[in-house]
């Protein structure tokens, strides 16, 4: 998202931090460590509503596209009919005997309603367009100038 709304991370930031996790980033930021913080809009929401994070002095600048939730993923190599039932059993498991609602979790924890099996990974098209932009050159040198805080 720096990259497309015209900024160098490496030539346009003053440091790079790479804090860990999204919460880490984000404390950082409330700490004046950072001028911005890149981070989940989950992790955002729950240290807000924790009180972990003051959301007077902290403001969203931008929001990804969304991403689909976790992917669950598959071996290419097999074969049709097992790629099918497997489709089935997690497209379904919401409806399977046993399984309460509190089950069907997503990322971070997060209740949802079921599992999308039949995903269209053309829904990412934009977003890999975008993270194409991060080479490896361009990964190697925000790695050189957060090494050098």
């Amino acid at each position: 998202m720096l990259l497309a709304a015209g900024i160098d991370p490496v030539r346009d930031l003053t440091k790079i931090i790479m804090a860990g996790s999204h919460s880490a980033s984000l404390e950082q930021l409330e700490a004046g460590n950072v001028d911005a913080a890149a981070a989940s809009i989950n992790a955002y929401d729950k240290m807000v509503e924790a009180g972990a994070l003051d959301d007077k002095a902290v403001v969203l600048l931008a929001r990804s596209d969304a991403i689909p939730s976790t992917p669950m993923a598959m071996r290419t190599g097999l074969s049709d009919g097992v790629k099918q039932a497997l489709r089935k059993a997690f497209g379904s498991i919401h409806q399977a005997e046993g399984v309460t609602p509190e089950m069907i979790l997503g990322y971070g924890g997060k209740k949802v309603d079921r599992y999308n099996a039949e995903f269209d990974v053309k829904v990412l098209d934009e977003a890999m367009k975008r993270l194409s932009q991060v080479t490896p050159e361009v990964e190697g040198e925000i790695m050189d100038k957060a090494g050098k805080r």
